[in-house]
């Protein structure tokens, strides 16, 4: 039975039933019951199709999606229902990175692209935009500017 269930039961909130059941809890007059697992979170690896797999992997490391976009995208693209904290268990399970905004400009912005681009006459906010518009994925322009910085030849580029 859930909270709200039970509060509906007796006539209270559910506020004022979890607040119960911890203070219960707390004087040893009950011991706390971890819920039953729900269907999502037992998924078997057999459930994870090679495409989903991918995707997910995908989301997370090309597209540094946080775990509740990749959780609604896999459920919209292949109606697999995950939770985000059985999601978090596969991902270390599938020794999937959990990849920086560092770590990704280090793959996606290599420094010749960075050249070029200053070359141009590109300022920071301008390659904001440009990863924003070619990858889907926004960084804030103090981010790339240190990144550019950490480059010994643009260690003079102002902020």
């Amino acid at each position: 039975m859930t909270k709200p269930e039970m509060a509906q039961a007796i006539g209270e909130t559910p506020r004022w039933v979890k607040r119960s059941l911890a203070r219960l809890a707390k004087q040893s007059k009950i011991t706390r019951m971890n819920p039953s697992k729900s269907e999502e979170e037992l998924l078997s690896e057999e459930k994870w199709l090679p495409e989903i797999k991918n995707r997910a992997i995908s989301l997370r490391i090309d597209f540094l999606k946080y775990q509740d976009e990749i959780c609604e995208t896999l459920k919209n693209e292949f109606e697999f229902v995950i939770s985000v904290g059985a999601l978090n268990f596969w991902f270390k399970k599938f020794n999937c990175p959990f990849p920086t905004k560092e770590d990704w400009l280090k793959r996606f912005l290599p420094i010749e692209t960075i050249k070029s681009f200053l070359e141009k006459g590109y300022r920071r906010i301008d390659i904001v935009n440009y990863l924003k518009d070619r990858y889907g994925v926004y960084i804030s322009d103090d981010i790339v500017s240190l990144y550019i910085r950490s480059f010994p030849i643009f260690a003079d580029q102002p902020k």
